[in-house]
């Protein structure tokens, strides 16, 4: 009685060690192989994450950066830190410049206003020079001395013209964890699908050492290769050939389910096409009638420069930047010379096609972080930033003389006579502190201009 149950348990303990060894190994190098591609999937899931935050702010930001706007970037970081903050674990953001000086910064802060984890070190040098001289982004991962992870992304931020490059700092403590959680998870379903398996082999195959069982185990890694027509071709009358006709029905029927299943999967993933394509069509008709209504809102329909909302809108923020700043910006008031007797003359549609062409010689005349507006009927304003009132004058003048220079034809080739101008010019802030006092002075000299004979540009005295 002693050595048969010797004899069952040794039995019991080969088909354990020949079943389920080869069974951990295999699903150890599985469950490894997959955390492994986790990890490195969840790490640039992670970059690219932090790398598509930057970038939703670097036309913004460029922009900023481009018209001098300070202000703007100052919220733009800040809006920045506190949404990647929130979201991406952002703990620092800065704005470069090509040298790779700091132009803004802003670090993520909690409910209370505090600063959330500052980090205690910032990349060697070296990196921030990479991040300015390259044309793409660029990453590093490091280690700060308490042992906090961080990951350091770069964006180049451009606008027509390169810029700057954020750079962001975001916290990997989370995400190291989170990690680290999937490995032991994948570590217990491993276990647990292996001792199952292991449990089931021990069970099925204790007693079954014949070419039956070899049969079905054949068949059943057939199976499992995909091959769904696979039968086993054994006829018995006891418990292994009820196991057959089972394991036959049900590959009969498992290739049927496949087979519908596979069927409505590609019906359905072919409708799924179409509703996203319908969608992404949708999407871009949306974004077309967004972008539309902004420009509608904001640029003079004729002209296709500022309208005078948006041009007041951009003389409060010069003005609000320039008093920060203490620096001066010029306004230069422009009005075209005899206009109504020139629309009277030769008509509104010429009238409007003279307005179009001096709009666009005034615009030669700007620079690049200059902005022109129609202030109403035939005057336009010109924002000058960083401009003193003899540099309002010379931009000033600058436009006229293009004017006065040009032949203007019509749409057939015809003249149409001699478009002049004439400006006023007033700077703060000498010539007043509010956009109606640097208005009124620039008025005052415009009208001197036209007293004295038109066709010339005067400076406003305070």
């Amino acid at each position: 009685m002693t050595e048969k149950r010797k004899t069952r348990f040794g039995l019991r303990m080969r088909v354990i060690s020949v079943s389920g060894f080869p069974m951990v190994i295999v699903m150890g190098v599985l469950a490894f192989l997959v955390y492994n591609q986790y990890a490195v999937n969840a790490f640039e899931d992670r970059r690219e994450r932090a790398t598509a935050l930057l970038e939703s702010f670097a036309v913004s930001s460029s922009i900023a950066v481009a018209t001098q706007n300070l202000e703007s970037l100052d919220s733009f970081m800040i809006r920045m830190a506190q949404v990647g903050g929130r979201l991406h674990g952002l703990v620092h953001v800065a704005m470069l410049d090509h040298r790779g000086r700091i132009l803004a910064q802003a670090y993520a802060r909690d409910e209370d206003d505090l600063i959330m984890a500052p980090p205690k070190e910032i990349p060697e040098r070296t990196f921030y020079d990479r991040a300015v001289s390259s044309q793409m982004g660029v990453w590093q991962l490091m280690s700060q001395s308490d042992g906090t992870p961080l990951l350091t992304v770069s964006v180049p931020t451009v606008s027509g013209l390169r810029w700057g490059t954020l750079v962001g700092y975001f916290e990997m403590t989370s995400h190291h964890a989170h990690v680290k959680a999937i490995a032991w998870t994948l570590i217990w379903i491993t276990v647990v699908i292996t001792l199952s398996m292991t449990i089931g082999l021990l069970f099925g195959l204790w007693r079954i050492v014949v070419r039956p069982v070899r049969a079905l185990a054949q068949a059943a890694s057939l199976v499992q290769g995909g091959d769904l027509s696979t039968r086993v071709a054994l006829s018995r009358g006891d418990e292994i050939g009820l196991l057959t006709d089972s394991f036959n029905e049900m590959t009969r029927e498992l290739e049927a389910y496949t087979a519908d299943l596979q069927g409505r999967v590609e019906e359905r993933t072919r409708e799924l096409n179409e509703k996203n394509s319908e969608l992404e069509q949708v999407n871009r008709q949306l974004e077309d009638a967004v972008e539309q209504l902004d420009k509608l809102a904001r640029t003079d329909r004729l002209t296709g420069v500022a309208n005078r909302g948006h041009l007041m809108e951009l003389l409060q923020r010069e003005l609000r930047r320039c008093k920060r700043t203490e620096q001066p910006f010029s306004v230069v008031l422009i009005d075209v010379d005899h206009f109504k007797s020139f629309n009277d003359t030769h008509g509104h549609l010429i009238g409007d096609f003279v307005l179009v062409e001096t709009v666009s010689r005034m615009r030669n005349a700007l620079r690049g972080t200059d902005a022109l507006g129609r202030y109403g009927g035939e005057e336009f304003i010109l924002i000058l930033p960083a401009t003193d009132k003899a540099g309002g004058a010379a931009v000033g003048e600058n436009v006229r003389g293009l004017v006065a220079n040009s032949e203007f034809v019509d749409q057939e080739g015809k003249p149409v006579g001699r478009v002049t101008v004439s400006g006023g010019v007033s700077t703060f802030p000498e010539d007043g502190d509010t956009i109606t006092d640097l208005i009124r002075s620039a008025d005052q000299a415009l009208y001197a201009a036209k007293a004295s004979g038109r066709n010339q540009i005067n400076l406003s005295t305070p």
